[in-house]
């Protein structure tokens, strides 16, 4: 049989007992020792420097000093098993010698000392089953701070309850949520804490855990926990599957459920696009035709009417159609962020300038009064000359198309000291106060949901929000029904548009 090979520091300083420990270790048929000797503190200290010893035999008195000097102060700091020797009737400094760290203590005689391998051999196997125990200890402590880290990183909000409702656990999350320390809420029924209430609700999902063993979920809105959370509650169960607790997660769905909204809106957006669109198509396509019908049957008939009057009608609904399209096209180029922009410096005053004379003609036609109003103190800024125009067009078009009688008038105006205001204002129908709110939806064709006639994708005005977005800028509208609107944007002076 293989010895086992140990290295034993003896601090000793008699040489009749190092012979008997050295001869003890010799004949011993199981052990094979390396037996280092030292026989003061100096050179104990000297080989505790240089070797990691499997055991240390420690005399208590030494001719520099006393052993008790080399134990480390306490257990935890102690790197092998040291057995201190005392004389017959000094159990006082052995006690001492425990409180520093020794692991044991014999007296010291001969007869002991021919026993010290077994001595040693027991105390190795001492200290290897404390070591042992002590990683072990280590490993759960570790284990068991690892998952509270994890516990507590998560964001959702976690809690462990026993059988009665009575928290025995949260994790950070869940004690921030409801302004306590973990410890706080420790003991505390669950009802009481989240619910408020003196009794579990009614649609606890912990009462069909108890009934089945299984995991139950359900969506609670944000009453409960400050924000609508998808809940789960999963069984604890002892060692014969009988349900003792649960451990209940409520995970934040806010971002989900609003990423539903949004398909949701933009499932609404697609319908609404595809029947408004097809519905102005139509109306335009239909009067096209007709009217190109007639013009080649009073053209071949030689009738009393000429076809100028018809094709005319026929090229205005031609337009009609390429703003539609146009529209249509800027609305897909907005929603898919693909809207290029050339900003340069441009004179606003200009701008609105050949908006109002463009329009002029259409202001005439109706009997309508058009006036402009620039401030000659406004410089040059730069903005997109294209998209600005096509903002004041949409604007302007729409104050002509809801007003009657009355007037039409283009502002410009200095708004602070660092933007520029343009206004457009009409005497028209007016917008109503609940209608406000909804004014630069996509497809809201305000106050005419029954009336057609003016016809309209209704995404005129929610492009141009865009367009001013982009621009750093603000839109809004004023209005009293009955008396008419204003429309206002503002654009900044400064470049602060990165």
């Amino acid at each position: 049989m293989d010895k086992e090979i140990l290295t034993v520091l003896l601090v000793e300083d008699e040489d009749a007992h190092v012979e008997i420990v050295r001869r003890a270790f010799r004949d011993h048929y199981l052990l094979e020792v390396r037996l280092k000797v030292a026989g003061t503190l100096r050179e104990a200290r000297k080989y505790m420097d240089e070797i990691l010893p499997d055991l240390v035999v420690l005399d208590m008195e030494l001719p520099d000093g006393s052993g008790l000097d080399l134990l480390p102060g306490n257990k935890e700091d102690i790197k092998y098993p040291i057995v201190v020797m005392t004389s017959h009737g000094d159990e006082k400094m052995a006690v001492e010698a425990l409180k520093l760290g020794a692991l044991d203590y014999i007296v010291k005689s001969e007869d002991v000392l021919v026993e010290m391998p077994r001595i040693a051999g027991r105390s190795i196997r001492e200290w290897s089953n404390i070591t042992k125990r002590k990683e072990a200890e280590e490993s759960l402590k570790n284990a068991a701070k690892e998952w509270q880290r994890t516990f507590d990183s998560t964001s959702d909000i976690i809690f462990i309850q026993d059988g009665d409702y009575n928290i025995t656990r949260v994790n950070k999350a869940c004690a921030n949520m409801v302004g306590s320390s973990p410890e706080e809420l420790i003991g505390r029924k669950c009802y009481r804490v989240f619910h408020k209430s003196d009794k579990p609700l009614p649609e606890c999902p912990f009462y069909d855990v108890k009934r089945d063993g299984k995991s139950h979920s359900m969506m609670l809105d944000k009453t409960v926990f400050g924000m609508p959370v998808a809940l789960t509650v999963s069984p604890l169960l002892d060692d014969e599957a009988n349900v003792v607790g649960a451990i209940q997660v409520a995970k934040d769905i806010t971002e989900i459920i609003a990423a539903e909204d949004k398909i949701k809106e933009t499932a609404e957006v697609k319908s609404k696009f595809v029947s408004t669109v097809s519905h102005e198509l139509r109306t335009p396509l239909t009067a096209i035709r007709e009217s190109i019908d007639i013009a080649l049957e009073e053209t071949l008939k030689g009738g009393d009417h000429s076809p100028e009057e018809f094709l005319n009608l026929a090229k205005k609904n031609v337009d009609r159609l390429t703003r539609l399209i146009d529209d249509v096209l800027d609305f897909q180029k907005i929603d898919a962020g693909k809207m290029g922009f050339n900003v340069d410096k441009n004179d606003i005053n200009e701008v609105v300038r050949e908006v109002y004379q463009t329009l002029l003609p259409l202001t005439k036609e109706k009997g309508l009064k058009c006036e402009i109003k620039l401030n000659g103190a406004i410089l040059g800024i730069s903005f997109d000359r294209d998209k600005i125009t096509q903002v004041i067009m949409n604007i302007a078009s729409n104050a002509i198309k809801f007003t009657e009688k009355g007037s039409i008038e283009f502002i410009t105006d200095l708004e602070g000291d660092n933007a520029i205001r343009v206004s457009i204002k009409d005497t028209g129908v007016g917008i109503a106060e609940e209608d406000m709110p909804r004014l630069f939806n996509r497809f809201e064709q305000i106050g005419r949901k029954n009336d057609r006639k003016t016809g309209g994708t209704g995404l005129g005005l929610a492009i141009s929000k865009e367009l001013i977005r982009e621009h750093k800028g603000k839109i809004w509208a004023e209005s009293t029904p009955g008396e008419g609107s204003t429309f206002h944007f503002v654009l900044p002076i400064e470049e602060k548009r990165g």
